[in-house]
């Protein structure tokens, strides 16, 4: 009686083993900051229980609370979570019971650029200017961790770098693009004959 007791509690110990189930959601990372539209991370759902034992192949349900501002994907890849626009969106991983975990999502763009001077005045000896470049978010926030980037149009009248203008020789008159992540603006560029030299 007492070797079938023993059995039986073993065999009863090993049922409650098998039968763990995971009982929350970790998710990595743990939230999201985009810059650019379009840009995209492959978030990965944990299945643990309070163990910390990971439990795979888990049925698992994504969604956006706001599709303008990311997505995400609950088929072919599974918890890619895509930048769309402007704004906050949560992402929601459900399981199955009561199993459920949030990602809290940042796309913060640039949506408007103010370029000073426009057009942008030199002459063909003058030195290197550096417009002054605002990178503005969609409350009108700036942004001041951007990076610009400058390219002239027509390269024999003027050259440029990340944030300046400078004239290659010849006078007349072209375009620069300026361009902040995603977003651009063109601006005038003028280049006059300098002084002539004795």
């Amino acid at each position: 009686m007492r070797a079938s007791l023993a059995t039986l509690t073993a065999v009863l110990a090993l049922s409650a083993t098998g039968c763990l189930e995971p009982d929350h959601i970790e998710l990595d990372p743990q939230s999201l900051t985009f810059t650019r539209r379009g840009d995209q991370v492959w978030v990965h759902a944990i299945f643990k229980d309070s163990k910390g034992k990971q439990f795979t192949k888990q049925p698992a349900t994504w969604s956006s609370s706001n599709d303008k501002v990311a997505t995400v994907d609950n088929k072919e890849k599974p918890g890619n979570v895509v930048a769309v626009g402007p704004g906050h969106a949560t992402i929601t991983v459900k399981g199955e019971g009561n199993l459920m975990a949030e990602l809290s999502v940042d796309v913060v763009t640039v949506e408007k650029l103010s370029v000073e001077p426009n057009p942008v005045k030199m002459t063909v000896d003058s030195e290197r200017v550096a417009p002054k470049i605002l990178a503005l978010d969609v409350n009108g926030h700036l942004l001041k961790d951007r990076k610009a980037h400058i390219k002239c149009a027509n390269e024999k009248i003027c050259n440029s770098d990340g944030d300046g203008i400078w004239p290659a020789g010849d006078p007349g008159e072209t375009t620069a693009e300026v361009a902040v992540d995603d977003k651009t603006v063109t601006v005038q560029v003028v280049v006059e004959g300098g002084k002539k030299k004795k």
